[in-house]
């Protein structure tokens, strides 16, 4: 975790302190809720490739519709396993979405190729570590909402700060 952490961007850095203050607060207050949003498709995420652009999409809808699940009051057996398969397309997909991404900026010698590459190899990994520590737990409501809390600011950020570098390198 300390890796991951240590190769984000000082504005991906307070997302994870401020997570980090989340779980401090719930330790006094278990009534804290992580600050959540919709995260709303621009033109401002785009990236110069239509397929990534429509990968970015597809995740975002899927952060979406988890948050939307967490509105949920009083979430039955089925909304709980709709949740989990959420998290689990979100973590399969993140893969492939990587993947072609990491290939697609090498091929375009992006000069955030490498940037880009660390920080999804991180992510991946805290997923991971996330799932693994959490699966003696279940997914409790409040691990649900902390993973989205993250992935929603994550994923805004590293595609306004990072993946829209492949934009130029695209038009050159």
């Amino acid at each position: 975790m300390t890796n991951f952490v240590n190769a984000l961007t000082i504005k991906e850095r307070s997302n994870f302190t401020a997570l980090k203050s989340y779980k401090q607060q719930q330790a006094v207050n278990p009534t804290t809720k992580p600050n959540t949003h919709m995260i709303h498709w621009s033109e401002q995420y785009t990236t110069g490739s239509g397929d990534l652009d429509h990968q970015h999409r597809t995740l975002i809808d899927k952060i979406n519709g988890l948050e939307a699940m967490l509105a949920i009051s009083y979430p039955t057996r089925a909304d709980y396993e709709s949740m989990i398969k959420v998290v689990d397309f979100m973590e399969f997909y993140a893969h492939a979405h990587f993947k072609a991404e990491e290939v697609c900026m090498e091929a375009y010698r992006c000069p955030a190729h490498a940037q880009n590459k660390q920080a999804h190899a991180e992510f991946l990994k805290f997923f991971r570590e996330f799932k693994e520590h959490n699966r003696t737990k279940g997914f409790p409501r409040e691990i649900v909402e902390q993973l989205h809390a993250v992935t929603s600011r994550w994923i805004e950020e590293h595609i306004l700060l990072v993946d829209t570098q492949l934009k130029a390198c695209m038009k050159g």
